[in-house]
């Protein structure tokens, strides 16, 4: 069932008490005016890790390759099948891109949900946010295996629409899908607020112009993030509600 939400007819706006260098990580500083929160998917609401490095394996054994870590693997993740496949599999090797797509694709939606879930405190924050903010996702996962995912775990009643690449011809960096999701929610960019967990995330949102908030619980590494400058590092899932105006 699709949420109502709260419409705030101003632009948003930041403001703190004190200026900062780079990405706050406090509690002071406030977003204000946003109507659309749009969140990542892998990563920022799921951990998926397991399952992805076990696809990857599979892929990779089907080729007689050694398996990775899920360090090496998950490195990758958030450009799309293709750029995971080019870099675990392909690179180095005489294995066609085309092929392994199908196979990761193919034994990864058979064990979508085997050892995925939901990051800590992250339905305590869909909950707090649905029926006060547009909610949607935008994923560089194929649609389908994204809606399974979030319907999987029981999100699919906290948003408004789900987007992958082949729903608007692009994946992320390229701020189709923002567009896209700014349209349905009738949201300028800057009432639109983008959660993720990786420097591709923030670079949607630049390109799009609305606000990042970047997740320290995903799966980049932390200094990477704040080389990026997001407007926001949250160390934890509720923490963006002290960062919400009212």
């Amino acid at each position: 069932m699709l949420g109502s939400r709260r419409r705030r007819r101003r632009y948003g706006t930041i403001s703190t008490d004190r200026l900062q260098k780079g990405p706050f990580v406090g509690t002071k500083k406030i977003i204000d005016g946003i109507t659309t929160i749009v969140f990542d998917l892998d990563g920022t609401l799921l951990d998926t890790s397991s399952d992805i490095q076990a696809a990857v394996n599979f892929v990779r054994e089907h080729y007689a390759l050694p398996p990775l870590s899920k360090d090496e693997v998950m490195r990758y993740v958030g450009l799309g099948v293709e750029h995971l496949m080019e870099h675990t599999v392909s690179a180095g090797a005489s294995v066609p891109l085309d092929e392994a797509r199908r196979l990761v694709v193919d034994r990864y939606s058979r064990h979508l949900l085997d050892n995925t879930r939901p990051y800590d405190g992250i339905e305590d924050l869909l909950k707090s946010l649905y029926n006060r903010y547009y909610l949607a996702v935008a994923t560089n996962k194929p649609t389908e295996l994204a809606v399974r995912s979030i319907d999987g775990v029981g999100f699919g009643k906290y948003f408004q629409v789900v987007v992958g690449p082949e729903d608007v011809g692009a994946g992320k960096p390229a701020p189709d899908m923002l567009y896209y999701i700014a349209s349905k929610a009738d949201a300028s960019p800057r009432e639109v607020l983008l959660v993720g967990d990786s420097p591709v995330d923030i670079k949607t949102a630049r390109n799009f112009g609305c606000y990042i908030a970047a997740v320290a619980w995903g799966f980049s590494d932390k200094k990477d993030l704040k080389g990026a400058s997001p407007d926001l590092i949250l160390k934890s899932p509720l923490k963006l509600l002290d960062h919400l105006g009212k």
